[in-house]
This record gives structure tokens, sequence and C-alpha cells, in this order.
């Protein structure tokens, strides 16, 4: 920023919301820099308003110091109230009215110019893009429907729109407040007749407890179905003991694994078996009793007898779900305290008959400790072993392989100093990385002995030296810059680089010299001392009609230098310094008196 005379910093270019103090102003000066009042946008939000409104055209923006590019400050029509809150916003509208170039070449500070302008609006334009209506990445624009007073806006196929007014809504929220009370006048007449029906209720009551004592006979019948299923569920338990046990013995006098699995087989069939028994006299049991409801005076009963009937079948099936969990019961899982399924003696019957792998299933060929080398396997289609083809492709590194690799992976634009980078070590095949920076400073070594030897090459030791009016020199190891003595970025005009009077170097004033004559022979008078106060030359011409004009200039007021004499009427043009006195002293004749002006 300090290279430039129009800073731009990292900034939104506005104020933060701020209240009033009582007074109309001026507020400021503001935070950031603008080059035209009009850039300034005020917004004001009085007490009990909702939002804030635009009052620009009420407000005086006024610059700083009046520069170009300066900071400013608000002044309101009125006075501004604590309770109201306001703030102001730069919101530049681009435009061109001033080349960057002059004769074809660029003018630096017309172009800084120009670029601050228009990074200013871009700034602007980033702030302002925040703040506006946002969809979702996948959705399409969105258009935002204007609305009349009142109204509120809805979401309709994809748009915002017009959703009705306000007061239409209150209106439709009172019809439902009718229809509510409506609803609640019904549902008191419905209390009643509830309290009707609760009568008719009771008499029903009477009827259910008639009904009771026929359900009592139908429990007995019930009571059978029952014990008949607990029986049948017993009956599975025993086996399925029995089948473990037999299991278990076999499994111990048994060399073979196949034998005491069978045997574990034999003992879970057994066991479905039991629990198809359990089942079938639970449906026996179910059956007897649905007869029996069938044939009851009462229906209410029979439906009890059934109900009944359809629990004894559940303990039933619950008895040949507990059969197959003995049978089936995994490794170590007991199925009581200390009691386990057929399926795990006869894992355990497995183990004590030598478990594990056997010869005859797992070294067919009878090779015994040799049966997992890798020569006593047979190669396959899909080889599991490495052949001598890929040994050797793999000894020399196919370069289509490689080739492929290195093609495949993702490209860096620019390598890191740590990058590593492979090659094949100088009469031979071994195999060697370097770093990326290494290969820089392998390669800047190499080219300056060449340029440096070649006399194209300039050593950061080299000098640019300055004197007088010139500074800023120095050796060639960094950038330098160039600049005046006393130099500015923006002199002004009518300047001059140069030594003012006392010999120090810099911008100084241009003398010149008017060029338009005006006539002020009615205010002036012979021999009258006057002073050069324009800040230039000023050429006078001053004489009368009769003979013997002479004209003088002074310095300071004492001593006098006459510039000329004439006996002929009018005098020659006097040049007068600036600051310099001057008198003109014609004896007598009619006066004309002619000065410069700009």
């Amino acid at each position: 920023m300090a290279n430039t005379p129009y800073p731009l910093p990292r900034q939104t270019r506005e104020s933060t919301i701020q209240v009033g103090n009582g007074t109309a102003g001026p507020y400021g000066p503001s935070q950031y820099r603008i080059f035209d009042v009009e850039d300034v946008r005020v917004y004001l939000q009085v007490e009990d308003e909702e939002s804030f409104a635009d009052v620009t055209d009420g407000c005086t923006v006024t610059k700083t110091a009046g520069e170009g590019y300066d900071t400013f400050s608000v002044t309101f029509a009125a006075a501004v109230p604590a309770t109201s809150r306001w703030y102001h916003a730069a919101k530049r509208i681009s435009n061109r009215s001033v080349a960057v170039t002059r004769a074809g070449t660029l003018v630096s500070d017309e172009l800084e110019k120009e670029l601050s302008k228009q990074a200013s609006a871009l700034s602007e334009m980033r702030r302002d893009i925040g703040r506006a209506l946002k969809v979702d990445p996948d959705q399409d624009e969105v258009w935002v429907q204007p609305l009349a007073n009142g109204h509120l806006s809805v979401w309709r196929d994809g748009q915002m729109v017009d959703g009705g007014s306000v007061d239409a809504i209150h209106e439709s929220a009172d019809s439902a407040a009718a229809s509510a009370a409506a609803a609640a006048i019904s549902a008191g007449n419905a209390a009643d007749s509830a309290g009707a029906a609760a009568g008719s209720a009771d008499a029903a009551a009477g009827a259910a407890i008639s009904a009771a004592g026929s359900a009592d006979d139908a429990a007995s019948d019930r009571a059978l179905a029952v014990a008949a299923a607990n029986s049948a569920a017993n009956s599975a338990d025993a086996a399925a003991d029995d089948r473990a046990a037999v299991a278990i013995d076999r499994a111990a006098v048994s060399d073979d694994k196949d034998a005491a699995a069978a045997s574990a087989g034999a003992a879970a069939g057994s066991a479905n078996s039991a629990a198809n028994s359990a089942g079938d006299a639970a449906d026996d049991r179910a059956a007897v009793a649905i007869d029996r409801a069938a044939v009851a005076d009462d229906k209410d009963a029979a439906a009890a007898s059934a109900g009944a009937a359809s629990a004894s079948a559940g303990a039933a099936a619950s008895s040949a779900s507990k059969a197959d969990e003995w049978a089936n019961a995994p490794e170590n899982s007991p199925v009581e305290p200390g009691k386990y399924s057929a399926f795990h003696w006869s894992k355990k019957a497995e183990e004590a008959a030598g478990g594990g792998m056997q010869p005859a299933m797992y070294d067919p060929n009878g090779v015994q400790n040799d049966a997992f080398s890798m020569n006593n396997m047979a190669e396959g289609t899909d080889t599991k072993i490495m052949t001598a083809a890929e040994r050797t492709k793999l000894a020399r590194a196919d370069t289509t392989v490689v080739g492929g690799a290195i093609a495949g992976v993702s490209q860096v634009p620019a390598p890191a100093d740590g990058d590593r980078f492979a090659g094949v070590l100088s009469g031979g095949s071994s195999l060697f990385w370097t770093t990326w920076g290494n290969i820089k400073a392998a390669l800047k070594a190499y080219f300056d002995t060449i340029y440096q030897a070649a006399g194209s090459y300039v050593p950061t030791a080299r000098t640019v030296a300055t004197q007088h009016s010139l500074q800023g020199g120095g050796n060639l190891s960094a950038n330098r810059t160039l600049s005046l003595v006393g130099d500015t970025a923006s002199p002004g005009i009518n300047k001059a680089y140069g030594t003012d009077g006392t010999g120090a170097r810099g911008w100084i004033e241009m003398s010149s010299i008017g060029t338009k004559f005006t006539d002020v022979s009615g205010s002036r008078v012979r021999n009258t001392v006057y002073q050069n106060t324009t800040g230039r030359w000023l050429i006078v011409y001053a004489g009368s009609s009769n003979n013997g004009n002479s004209a003088e200039i002074s310095a300071d007021g004492t001593t006098w230098y006459e510039v000329t004499r004439g006996s002929q009427s009018y005098s020659q043009a006097v040049f007068v310094p600036p600051g310099w006195r001057y008198r003109a002293n014609p004896t007598s004749g009619t006066l004309m008196w002619l000065e410069t002006v700009d």
C-alpha cells in the first residue's frame, strides 16, 4: 500500500451501525476513502421503524481535506437523536473519464487511480453479494415477486410469490375459531349420547357375569390340555438328555470324528422328533378344547375355551424351541447351568477323536512333513506362487509396466525442493535418487561457470552509483529504486524540479509571465509605489501623452532602478519580478497605464 497514492485495504467500505448524538453532525471522518462524494449512500432507522431508509438526498457529504482520494464526514438535514441508528456505505458506479495513457505512454498516477476506482467498486460488490438472497447449489435462479403492503411471500414451484394478505389470514383464523366453537357444542351433545350408552353398557355387564359361569366349565378343559402339553415337553427334555449322553459315550470310544458327528446328528434328530411329538400332542389337546367349546351353550364361553387351547399350543411350541436349543446351542454355551447341547458334546467328541487336519484328507500324496512345500504344489490357471516369467519381469523392472505406472500418477507442475527423482549410476545399473533441490543447486553451479566465463553474467557485487540529485543506488543483490532528492508523488501544477533560493533540491514553483493586458489607468497615480503580488512576472506599460516619461523598479522599496526613460510621449514596457515594487513618473499629460492580468 505504501507504493500507491490511492491505497485500498481489505475492507467492506461501509461504517458500523452508529447512533445519533442529538446534532445534525458532521459525523466523521470515515474509516475508508472515496473519490467522489456521489459514491456515498446514507441510511437511517428512526425509533419504532422496522428497517433502514435511504436518506442520502437529505444529507451533505464533505471530504476531510478536499483531496481527490479522501476520507469524508456526513451532515444530516436535521438533528439525529440517540434513539435513531444510521450508517453509510460506498456504492460507487464505475465510470471512465480520464485516459491512463498520454502520447502512447502510461501515466502512472492515472493508472493507479483507475485501478483503485475499479477495485473499490469490486470490493463494494463483494460486500453486497454476501447479503443477497442465496439458493442451494442445485437450485435454479429464484425470482422474488413484488408484494403489496400487508402481504406475505411464500415458496411455490421454486419461486417466491405473493401468499396473500395478513388480513385475509386473520379472517381465516377467525373462521377456524368459529368452527372450533361449533365443534365444542357437538362434542357436548356427543357426551350426552355417551352417558346413555353407559347405561346400556351396565346392562351388558350383567349378561357377562352370567356367561362367566360357563367360562369356568371351559377352564377345566383347558387345564387338561396344559397338563398334556407339559408332559410332552418333559418327554422331549428326557429324550434330548438321553441322546446327548449316547453321543458322549460313542465319542469317547471312537477314533473317527465322523462317527461322533453322526451320533450328535442323531441326538439332534431325536430332539426334533420329541419336539414334533410335543407339538402333535398340543394340537390334539387344542382340537379337544375346540370341540368342547363348539358344544357349549354360550358363544363367549366357547371363545374363552379356544383361547385357553391356543395358550396350550403356545406352551407346546415353547417346549419344542427348548428342545431345539438342547440340540443346537453353540459350543461352551450352557443351556442351563452346568448343562450343554448335543452340538457342544459333538464338538468335544471331535477333539477327543484327534480333531484337526487328517493326513488322509490333506496329504493325499503322502509327502507328510513337506506337505506345504511350494515345490510339492502344482501350478494352476490362477497361480498362487511366482512363476519364472514373473521373476524375470520383476528383476528387470519391465519398462512397459514402469512407464504405465508413471503415466498414471498425478502431474506436479512445480516440484518442491524435497521431491525425489530416480536414475541409474554411470557405468552400471545401480539405481539412485536425488532431490529437486540438489538438481537446482547442481544446475546453478554449472551454468554460473558458463555464463560468467562468457562475459554475459553480471555478479551481484556490481553496484549502481548515484550522485547529485539521484539517490537509492546499491549493489545488484536486490532490486534497486532510483529517485530524485526531495521528490514527491504529486508535486502539483506549475512546478519544476530544481533548487530553490536556499539551494535545496525539490519541486519549486515555475515563474510565469502574463500575456493579457488590461487598462488600469483609472486606479494608478504618477510617482506612486505599487507591488507585484501576482506570484509571476508582471508586464507594466505606463506613460503619458507628453514628453519625459520614466519607470523604476525596486526589490525592497529603498533601492530603485530606472529601467526606462524616454523623451517622447509614453514609455516602454517594464518587466517586474514577483514581489518587487514599481512606479512610473510621467511629468505631465494624459496618463495611460496597462498591466498583464494572466
